[in-house]
């Protein structure tokens, strides 16, 4: 697996913040504060150019994923929270990680979990229309199918 760096980077933040949002429906401030800071440093390291530039070689498409998570922080505050401003903190964070087009496919792949479940607990009347579901777990869950998806 090529990527096998940045996933043992990754996987310890999203597994945080999946047991936050479990557990009292926040994210980990801390955990979005270091691990940015982790991932600035290692733009200016030789070594986290090489972990962060993988798959691009380009910085622009790690921008844009950061700005991919700020767009979703606009939205979260424009929708009065419909979209939790803790997940775009995650956006952010992963965006720079991975760039737009891993992050883009990263949050589709996650909404669809979430959709696939949401609607599965309609059918089964274990939830409203209004209900909420975490989203760090599906967005987890889509980062380890991603992994494994490269990993083929």
């Amino acid at each position: 697996m090529k990527h096998i760096g940045l996933a043992c980077l990754l996987m310890p933040f999203l597994g945080w913040n999946t047991l936050a949002d479990l557990r009292g429906r926040q994210i980990s401030f801390l955990s979005v504060i270091l691990y940015g800071a982790i991932g600035i440093a290692m733009l200016f390291g030789s070594a986290g150019k090489e972990l962060l530039l993988f798959q691009s070689g380009n910085i622009y498409v790690h921008v844009a994923g950061a700005v991919f998570g700020l767009l979703l922080l606009v939205l979260s505050f424009g929708t009065g929270g419909a979209i939790g401003a803790g997940d775009a903190l995650v956006a952010i964070v992963l965006g720079w990680y991975l760039g737009i087009y891993r992050t883009l496919l990263l949050f589709l792949l996650a909404f669809l979990l979430a959709g696939l479940l949401g609607s599965l607990l309609l059918v089964i009347k274990r939830a409203g229309r209004k209900s909420r579901l975490p989203m760090q777990p599906f967005i987890l869950l889509a980062y380890v199918v991603l992994l494994a998806a490269e990993a083929l």
